[in-house]
């Protein structure tokens, strides 16, 4: 990475630990992102937070608390909170249409860091991939290692190698909708309580 211009670190959540507290991966994750900041000086950054889901509806979101991680860590830089939906599969789609709204006054961001568990990028990193190419955004993953349980890994490896399967199939923009729904959509309705960490 060349440093100049200015970067966007994107920080997704785990989950909750308690209504109002972070669970130890997500604080793993806004940790190694505060760790990036501080090794590529002096990158202009501005740090993008996905998780806009509450514990109970009307609550705090997890992207809420991670902005007061940060600050309380010191962090003094931008942060933004990608507002809508959430998910390995459109949360690369709702950050770089922020990112490429930002673009349009900062024509120099271009540098996109994702920060997340190694299990959840290899989910995620197509849906990356392609959204960033979209944007002309320099992509850089940094998967964190030793973070969640074998059950989420297990799910984790089951469903990325189910997406793979339906994209090499043809079936994927088809099966996306159904899998939002199952999977992402009812956090809305009820909340956010998916132990991630087990």
């Amino acid at each position: 990475m060349h440093q100049t211009g200015l970067c966007a670190i994107v920080v997704p959540p785990c989950h909750f630990a308690k209504p109002h507290q972070l669970c130890r991966t997500t604080i793993a994750r806004l940790d190694a992102g505060l760790l990036f900041a501080v090794n590529y000086r002096p990158w202009r950054f501005l740090f993008v937070l996905t998780g806009d889901v509450p514990y109970e509806p009307e609550g705090i979101t997890l992207a809420e608390l991670m902005k007061e991680y940060l600050r309380a860590r010191g962090y003094q830089g931008e942060v933004l909170i990608a507002r809508g939906e959430t998910g390995s599969f459109r949360e690369p789609q709702l950050v770089v249409r922020l990112l490429k709204e930002r673009q349009k006054v900062e024509p120099w961001l271009d540098q996109l860091v994702v920060i997340s568990s190694d299990w959840q990028l290899r989910v995620a990193e197509h849906f990356w991939r392609n959204s960033a190419q979209d944007a002309y955004l320099q992509l850089h993953l940094r998967p964190i290692q030793r973070t969640g349980g074998w059950r989420t890994r297990f799910f984790y490896a089951f469903l990325g190698t189910f997406i793979v399967l339906m994209r090499k199939a043809g079936l994927w923009p088809s099966v996306e909708p159904i899998l939002y729904r199952c999977l992402y959509a009812p956090r809305y309705r009820k909340g956010f309580k998916t132990n991630a960490c087990a």
